[in-house]
Protein backbone atom coordinates (compact mmCIF):
# COMPACT_ATOMS: atom_id res chain seq x y z
CA UNK A 1 0.00 0.00 0.00
CA UNK A 2 1.46 3.25 -1.04
CA UNK A 3 2.04 5.95 1.34
CA UNK A 4 -1.11 8.34 0.18
CA UNK A 5 -3.20 5.03 0.37
CA UNK A 6 -2.36 4.96 4.61
CA UNK A 7 -2.89 8.44 4.55
CA UNK A 8 -6.51 8.15 3.48
CA UNK A 9 -7.48 5.00 5.55
CA UNK A 10 -6.35 7.15 8.58
CA UNK A 11 -8.33 9.58 8.17
CA UNK A 12 -11.44 7.72 7.23
CA UNK A 13 -10.65 5.50 10.67
CA UNK A 14 -10.69 9.10 12.20
CA UNK A 15 -14.08 10.14 10.47
CA UNK A 16 -15.91 6.51 11.30
CA UNK A 17 -14.46 6.04 14.53
CA UNK A 18 -14.12 9.40 16.03
CA UNK A 19 -12.89 7.80 19.22
CA UNK A 20 -10.02 5.97 18.05
CA UNK A 21 -7.38 8.08 17.98
CA UNK A 22 -5.11 8.47 14.72
CA UNK A 23 -3.45 11.63 15.54
CA UNK A 24 -3.27 14.31 18.49
CA UNK A 25 -5.31 17.61 17.52
CA UNK A 26 -4.44 21.25 18.61
CA UNK A 27 -0.83 19.88 18.96
CA UNK A 28 1.46 22.64 17.42
CA UNK A 29 5.05 20.97 16.37
CA UNK A 30 4.88 18.58 18.63
CA UNK A 31 4.49 15.04 17.71
CA UNK A 32 4.79 11.18 19.13
CA UNK A 33 7.10 8.03 18.58
CA UNK A 34 5.70 4.87 19.44
CA UNK A 35 7.10 1.51 19.62
CA UNK A 36 5.37 -1.96 19.49
CA UNK A 37 5.73 -5.59 20.04
CA UNK A 38 8.46 -5.58 22.76
CA UNK A 39 9.86 -5.25 24.90
CA UNK A 40 12.91 -6.95 23.41
CA UNK A 41 16.15 -8.01 25.45
CA UNK A 42 18.69 -6.38 23.11
CA UNK A 43 16.68 -3.62 20.89
CA UNK A 44 14.61 -2.21 23.87
CA UNK A 45 17.49 -1.47 25.56
CA UNK A 46 19.48 -0.20 22.49
CA UNK A 47 16.63 2.38 21.32
CA UNK A 48 16.28 3.82 25.19
CA UNK A 49 20.03 4.57 24.56
CA UNK A 50 19.24 6.35 21.31
CA UNK A 51 16.34 8.09 23.22
CA UNK A 52 18.68 9.10 25.78
CA UNK A 53 21.36 10.34 23.81
CA UNK A 54 18.70 12.80 21.88
CA UNK A 55 17.24 14.06 25.20
CA UNK A 56 13.35 12.84 24.04
CA UNK A 57 10.75 10.52 25.52
CA UNK A 58 8.52 8.26 23.61
CA UNK A 59 5.79 5.49 24.18
CA UNK A 60 6.32 2.04 24.87
CA UNK A 61 3.56 -0.67 23.63
CA UNK A 62 4.48 -3.70 24.78
CA UNK A 63 3.00 -7.06 25.10
CA UNK A 64 1.75 -8.72 28.20
CA UNK A 65 3.76 -11.95 27.09
CA UNK A 66 7.28 -10.77 26.41
CA UNK A 67 6.70 -7.99 29.41
CA UNK A 68 6.72 -10.87 31.77
CA UNK A 69 9.46 -12.32 29.97
CA UNK A 70 11.66 -9.13 30.56
CA UNK A 71 9.88 -7.13 33.62
CA UNK A 72 13.19 -5.53 34.22
CA UNK A 73 12.65 -3.65 30.82
CA UNK A 74 9.45 -2.11 31.50
CA UNK A 75 11.42 -0.60 34.67
CA UNK A 76 13.71 0.69 32.24
CA UNK A 77 11.55 2.41 29.97
CA UNK A 78 9.59 3.76 33.17
CA UNK A 79 12.86 4.73 34.49
CA UNK A 80 14.16 6.86 31.48
CA UNK A 81 10.77 8.73 31.83
CA UNK A 82 8.74 6.78 29.02
CA UNK A 83 5.50 5.88 28.61
CA UNK A 84 3.84 2.71 28.61
CA UNK A 85 0.71 1.17 26.94
CA UNK A 86 -1.32 -1.82 26.37
CA UNK A 87 -0.96 -3.72 23.43
CA UNK A 88 -2.50 -6.99 24.02
CA UNK A 89 -0.65 -10.71 26.02
CA UNK A 90 -0.50 -12.09 22.46
CA UNK A 91 -0.11 -10.81 19.12
CA UNK A 92 -3.38 -12.33 18.22
CA UNK A 93 -5.84 -10.73 15.58
CA UNK A 94 -8.24 -9.61 18.27
CA UNK A 95 -10.79 -8.92 15.82
CA UNK A 96 -11.41 -12.37 15.61
CA UNK A 97 -11.87 -12.74 19.42
CA UNK A 98 -14.99 -12.74 21.00
CA UNK A 99 -15.17 -9.77 23.38
CA UNK A 100 -14.36 -11.53 26.89
CA UNK A 101 -11.40 -13.03 25.26
CA UNK A 102 -10.24 -9.07 24.59
CA UNK A 103 -11.04 -7.81 27.74
CA UNK A 104 -8.84 -10.66 29.19
CA UNK A 105 -5.72 -10.01 27.11
CA UNK A 106 -6.06 -6.26 28.26
CA UNK A 107 -6.25 -7.12 31.79
CA UNK A 108 -3.42 -9.77 31.88
CA UNK A 109 -1.24 -7.43 30.13
CA UNK A 110 -1.80 -4.89 32.59
CA UNK A 111 -1.91 -6.21 35.91
CA UNK A 112 1.80 -7.04 34.43
CA UNK A 113 2.71 -3.97 33.96
CA UNK A 114 1.55 -2.91 37.08
CA UNK A 115 2.77 -5.76 39.18
CA UNK A 116 6.12 -4.79 37.76
CA UNK A 117 6.46 -1.68 37.51
CA UNK A 118 3.47 0.33 39.59
CA UNK A 119 1.44 2.39 36.72
CA UNK A 120 -1.59 1.39 35.29
CA UNK A 121 -1.99 1.85 31.56
CA UNK A 122 -4.51 3.53 30.30
CA UNK A 123 -3.72 3.38 26.35
CA UNK A 124 -4.28 0.44 24.14
CA UNK A 125 -3.37 -0.19 20.82
CA UNK A 126 -4.27 -3.22 19.09
CA UNK A 127 -1.87 -5.96 17.47
CA UNK A 128 -2.37 -4.92 13.68
CA UNK A 129 -3.88 -1.83 14.57
CA UNK A 130 -7.07 -3.98 13.99
CA UNK A 131 -10.36 -3.59 16.05
CA UNK A 132 -14.03 -4.12 15.90
CA UNK A 133 -16.81 -1.62 17.35
CA UNK A 134 -17.87 -3.54 20.21
CA UNK A 135 -14.60 -2.86 21.95
CA UNK A 136 -15.91 0.02 22.79
CA UNK A 137 -17.65 -0.55 26.00
CA UNK A 138 -14.97 -2.92 27.06
CA UNK A 139 -12.44 0.08 26.18
CA UNK A 140 -14.69 2.27 28.73
CA UNK A 141 -15.34 0.15 31.27
CA UNK A 142 -11.49 -0.16 31.92
CA UNK A 143 -10.76 3.67 31.26
CA UNK A 144 -8.77 3.01 28.33
CA UNK A 145 -8.36 4.97 25.01
CA UNK A 146 -8.02 3.63 21.81
CA UNK A 147 -4.51 4.96 20.43
CA UNK A 148 -3.83 4.07 17.22
CA UNK A 149 -0.49 6.14 14.46
CA UNK A 150 -1.12 7.87 11.24
CA UNK A 151 2.27 7.59 10.07
CA UNK A 152 3.56 3.95 9.35
CA UNK A 153 7.48 4.36 9.32
CA UNK A 154 7.35 0.62 7.40
CA UNK A 155 10.91 0.00 9.42
CA UNK A 156 9.97 -3.67 9.58
CA UNK A 157 10.33 -4.00 5.82
CA UNK A 158 13.33 -5.78 5.26
CA UNK A 159 13.48 -4.80 1.68
CA UNK A 160 13.32 -0.70 2.89
CA UNK A 161 16.61 1.25 2.91
CA UNK A 162 16.92 3.63 6.20
CA UNK A 163 17.23 6.56 3.65
CA UNK A 164 14.09 5.47 2.30
CA UNK A 165 11.99 4.96 5.37
CA UNK A 166 13.29 7.92 7.07
CA UNK A 167 11.97 9.81 3.71
CA UNK A 168 8.85 8.60 3.63
CA UNK A 169 8.36 8.98 7.62
CA UNK A 170 9.50 13.23 7.20
CA UNK A 171 7.20 13.30 4.24
CA UNK A 172 4.33 11.88 6.03
CA UNK A 173 4.71 13.74 10.03
CA UNK A 174 2.90 16.51 10.26
CA UNK A 175 1.81 18.49 13.69
CA UNK A 176 0.08 16.12 15.70
CA UNK A 177 1.27 13.46 13.92
CA UNK A 178 1.55 9.37 16.01
CA UNK A 179 4.64 7.87 13.99
CA UNK A 180 4.72 3.71 14.57
CA UNK A 181 8.22 2.06 15.01
CA UNK A 182 8.69 -1.21 16.20
CA UNK A 183 11.54 -2.49 19.16
CA UNK A 184 11.20 -6.09 18.78
CA UNK A 185 11.44 -7.27 15.37
CA UNK A 186 12.90 -10.40 14.25
CA UNK A 187 13.66 -10.10 10.72
CA UNK A 188 16.21 -7.33 10.42
CA UNK A 189 17.63 -4.13 13.16
CA UNK A 190 15.95 -1.69 10.86
CA UNK A 191 14.51 0.76 13.78
CA UNK A 192 18.36 0.89 15.56
CA UNK A 193 19.69 1.95 12.03
CA UNK A 194 17.01 4.43 11.50
CA UNK A 195 16.10 5.71 14.87
CA UNK A 196 19.19 8.15 14.92
CA UNK A 197 18.89 9.89 11.43
CA UNK A 198 14.60 10.29 11.71
CA UNK A 199 15.27 11.88 15.34
CA UNK A 200 17.73 14.45 13.32
CA UNK A 201 15.92 15.23 11.10
CA UNK A 202 12.54 15.38 12.89
CA UNK A 203 14.37 18.09 14.94
CA UNK A 204 15.77 19.98 12.22
CA UNK A 205 12.11 20.30 10.80
CA UNK A 206 11.76 21.65 14.28
CA UNK A 207 9.15 18.92 16.27
CA UNK A 208 9.52 18.36 19.46
CA UNK A 209 8.26 15.23 21.47
CA UNK A 210 5.56 14.00 23.69
CA UNK A 211 4.02 10.74 25.07
CA UNK A 212 0.82 9.25 24.93
CA UNK A 213 0.52 10.37 28.83
CA UNK A 214 -0.24 14.10 26.88
CA UNK A 215 -3.50 12.58 24.98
Amino acid sequence: MKLQQYSLVYKCVQIIFPWAICRVKNSPNRIYLTFDDGPHPQQTPQILDILKKYQIKASFFVLGFRSQENPHLLKQIIAAGHALGNHAYTHRRLWKCPIKEIEKEILLTEKIIRQHTGVRTSHFRPPYGFFCPTIKPVLEKHRYKLVLWNVLTEDYQGNYSTEKIVAQTLKATTPGSIVLLHDYNDKNNNTILVLPELIQNLKANGFQFGTIYEI
